[in-house]
């Protein structure tokens, strides 16, 4: 459930995770799989992304017909986190039943409907919590300061 503002929107964004607070940061821009686009909490938007990673497909969504619709994104994505932070391969041994059973557990977790009493079967994913790209802070900086010289003057 990640915030649109908190990416400096470009045709490759930097989409930053961690794991933790203060953990390594990873660079999800290239990751391929589905996403949703929200309206606040409301679901307006799922996609897949498969030819154009993650980054390139969002950034798309800020320039068309849904560019002023929403204002949060959730992903699931295919390709594994490495040791080194970066990431990997999408796994080639993805079988039928596998496939299926993350679908579902995909559903489950992004929609959380009331009457799913868990989580997704087989759903071994590590959650990543957005981060913000440092580019916003230094603009919000840059703006900050430029005020303050103005009222000084």
């Amino acid at each position: 459930f990640w915030r649109r503002e908190e990416v400096a929107w470009n045709k490759i964004p930097k989409l930053l995770g961690e794991q933790r607070i203060e953990s390594t940061a990873v660079d999800f821009c290239n990751q391929i799989g589905i996403y949703l686009l929200y309206d606040g909490r409301e679901i307006i938007y799922v996609g897949r992304t498969i030819d154009r990673p993650l980054g390139v497909r969002l950034y798309e969504h800020t320039t068309d017909r849904l560019s002023t619709r929403w204002n949060r994104f959730s992903w699931f994505g295919f390709k594994p986190v490495n040791d080194e932070g970066s990431l990997g391969e999408v796994p080639v041994n993805l079988n039928s039943d596998k496939i299926i059973s993350s679908f579902e557990a995909v559903l489950i977790e992004a929609l959380e409907p009331r009457q799913n009493r868990k989580r997704g079967d087989d759903l071994s994913a590590v959650e990543y919590i957005q981060k913000e790209d440092p580019d916003i802070r230094k603009k919000r900086s840059q703006v900050l300061l430029a005020e303050l010289l103005n009222e000084r003057r």
